[in-house]
């Protein structure tokens, strides 16, 4: 089990996964709702306004489609930890560092499913809060 950030998340709904991450996922994905909420939001919007809907904006309408049915039934290929098991972990994190919602659910997310989170970028403060939970943080090619 891997934990995907939102631009890899797209990748394996769309089909476009390097095969550095299908190998990652072999034995299975799970995101944040952060991170799934920031890909719905993007896609959702209809405007092509970064680098998440101008990937979309790249399928063709089949693929589009097939995406946004996707992102609308994601528990059949993508597992999010329910926040009832990820929030008290966050509460537990905030008490040794001081983390945004975004960085504090990753590193819980981990911490709970024991697996590592793969990124399309690097962030300073996930990496420095994944070093100090002693969780793996893995830059991982993306399709471009």
């Amino acid at each position: 089990m891997i934990i995907v950030d939102d631009r890899l998340l797209f990748d394996v709904l769309a089909g476009t996964e390097s095969v550095e991450l299908l190998h990652a996922a072999s034995d299975g994905v799970a995101t944040t709702f952060s991170w799934y909420y920031r890909l719905a939001r993007a896609i959702a919007t209809g405007r092509i306004e970064g680098s998440l809907t101008r990937h979309y904006g790249d399928l063709t309408a089949e693929r589009q489609r097939h995406v946004s049915g996707l992102l609308n039934d994601l528990a059949d290929r993508v597992e999010i930890i329910a926040p009832k098991e990820v929030v008290p972990v966050m509460a537990a994190l905030a008490t040794v560092a001081n983390l945004n919602v975004l960085t504090a659910e990753a590193i819980a997310s981990s911490m709970v499913l024991e697996a590592p989170i793969h990124v399309a970028t690097r962030s300073a403060l996930l990496d420095r809060a994944a070093q100090l939970a002693g969780v793996e943080v893995r830059l991982t090619t993306h399709a471009t």
